[in-house]
């Protein structure tokens, strides 16, 4: 294992070293509330220089709904990069081949949602959602949001407006702690019930709407890790596993594209998904340090803390091959510092 020390500035540093680029959202695109100054500039060149550009995101909703939300952000397919895959898109895959498997190998059809509900990842396959949880065969690990209704009871600290629709409503509330959840999980756990999940991320920094800020908030690998641990079994698609790269390869290679490991890399800020799942796809792997997940753990007075960094390594069983302080490199620009506000 060689890690490296070296902090390059941008990915225009590391660029010829490379011929396919795959890029994380959150933390290194997005940076919770918006997209990084200059990246989109910096996508469009490398595309131009030849280029092949991948989005590979945790997120649950389908590719083509993702390309539509990013290209009203300002991130255009065919512009900036060649194509999105979602862990949604790819777990909708797995379904509709009714692929979904568990220990005990019966059928499992129907399926109850602990968190927000996700019918399109659904639509069409042999599962069912049932609404009663004793009807179910197993459970599906939604988005762990809370409704306006459901934040009536919990304290203020424990969770934060993340989205809501320009009209004001529809809101959801992210979490700061998975405790709101833990009896749900209990409760199918008694009932002997797997889960599914299709985005593995533990949490990622979103937009604190009432306070014009970004806060870290718990995705669903947080609720994972809790039934994990309760002794749960769960079946997962999204990085850092090995299906979502294996999707990417099955589609560079419908488009003719060679592929050369050595000369494919994953661009992430987590070591846990994006610089394990590179490793484990056998690609090379570049982390940010000074924006999103970890260089909100690494960066002090402006500058790496190796130390913690290589606590982080050892602590996720990974390391990058290569460090950048981000994709468009180090600024002090608000736009790129908004995701090292300190969260506990």
């Amino acid at each position: 294992m060689n890690i490296t020390n070296t902090v390059f500035n941008s990915i225009i540093d590391i660029k010829d070293k490379f011929d396919i680029l795959i890029f994380d959202v959150y933390g290194v695109i997005w940076s919770g509330k918006e997209i990084y100054k200059n990246v989109p500039e910096i996508m469009e060149n490398l595309k131009k220089e030849g280029k092949i550009i991948y989005i590979l995101s945790n997120g649950t909703q389908l590719s083509s709904e993702w390309e539509k939300s990013y290209a009203q952000k300002g991130l255009v397919k065919g512009i900036h990069y060649d194509m999105a895959i979602t862990s949604g898109e790819v777990a909708r895959n797995f379904l509709l081949n009714s692929s979904l498997k568990f220990k005990n190998n019966t059928k499992h059809v129907n399926y109850y949602t602990i968190g927000m509900k996700n019918k399109s990842l659904f639509e069409n396959t042999i599962y069912k959602e049932v609404n009663n949880i004793n009807d179910a065969d197993f459970f599906y690990f939604g988005l762990p949001q809370l409704t306006e209704e459901q934040t009536k009871t919990i304290n203020k600290d424990k969770f934060f407006l993340s989205k809501m629709k320009e009209d004001g409503s529809n809101k959801k509330y992210s979490i700061t702690t998975s405790d709101i959840f833990k009896e749900d999980l209990k409760r199918v756990l008694k009932l002997g019930l797997p889960g599914f999940n299709a985005n593995p991320d533990i949490g990622s920094f979103k937009d604190d709407i009432e306070n014009k800020t970004t806060k870290y908030g718990l995705c669903q690998g947080a609720l994972v890790k809790d039934y994990k641990d309760m002794g749960g079994e769960v079946v997962e698609v999204g990085k850092p596993h090995k299906i979502v790269f294996d999707y990417i390869f099955d589609k560079l290679k419908e488009n003719n594209i060679a592929i050369n490991k050595n000369r494919i890399a994953i661009i992430g800020d987590t070591v846990r998904t994006d610089i394990c799942g590179g490793h484990k796809a056998g690609i090379k792997t570049i982390l940010t340090v000074g924006t999103g997940i970890t260089g909100n753990k690494v960066q002090k007075n402006g500058k790496v803390d190796f130390k913690a960094l290589n606590e982080i390594y050892t602590n996720e069983d990974g390391y990058a091959n290569y460090l950048i302080h981000s994709v468009a490199g180090k600024q002090t620009d608000i736009n790129l510092l908004l995701t090292l506000n300190k969260q506990k």
